[in-house]
């Protein structure tokens, strides 16, 4: 495979390092990621998205999170992202209470087995918000929590 492909990190440095803006834009490793990134969002947008790619949504935004460059493009958008993707994710739901109300060890296997679920991953991702960029974050995302608890 790294054959075929090369070493991804020689690429990203080369394409970093050596070349002014313009040609970066131009080059292939880059138009790449950026039919990724929009097939990612004609997706999201217009289909429906498997639990598994919710988790590597998650995971991805997460990822943006700590980066100054990454973080000022979610910074807008992070209220909205919380209010409608992560947090339905966290909320206590018919299924759950099935499994709350049904066997005890059948609710812990399936809340805490398994690591890639978005639900595991909405939670990674508001403890970066909170934790990298607690100025801007914290008391909102704390704002929004009281206001559903109190509404």
């Amino acid at each position: 495979m790294s054959a075929v492909c090369g070493d991804s990190r020689t690429v990203r440095a080369a394409l970093v390092r050596g070349e002014d803006e313009e040609e970066r834009e131009k080059s292939e490793w880059w138009i790449a990621k950026k039919w990724a990134y929009a097939t990612l969002g004609s997706l999201f947008h217009r289909r429906w998205l498997s639990k598994k790619c919710q988790y590597h949504v998650f995971s991805f935004f997460t990822e943006c999170v700590k980066p100054k460059s990454t973080w000022m493009l979610l910074k807008p958008h992070f209220e909205t992202f919380v209010a409608t993707f992560a947090f339905p994710h966290l909320c206590f739901t018919p299924t759950k209470q099935a499994l709350w109300e049904g066997d005890l060890a059948d609710d812990i296997r399936v809340s805490v087995g398994d690591y890639a679920t978005p639900v595991s991953a909405a939670t990674t991702f508001l403890f970066s918000l909170a934790g990298n960029r607690t100025k801007t974050t914290f008391m909102l995302i704390l704002g929004f929590v009281y206001n559903i608890l109190r509404g």
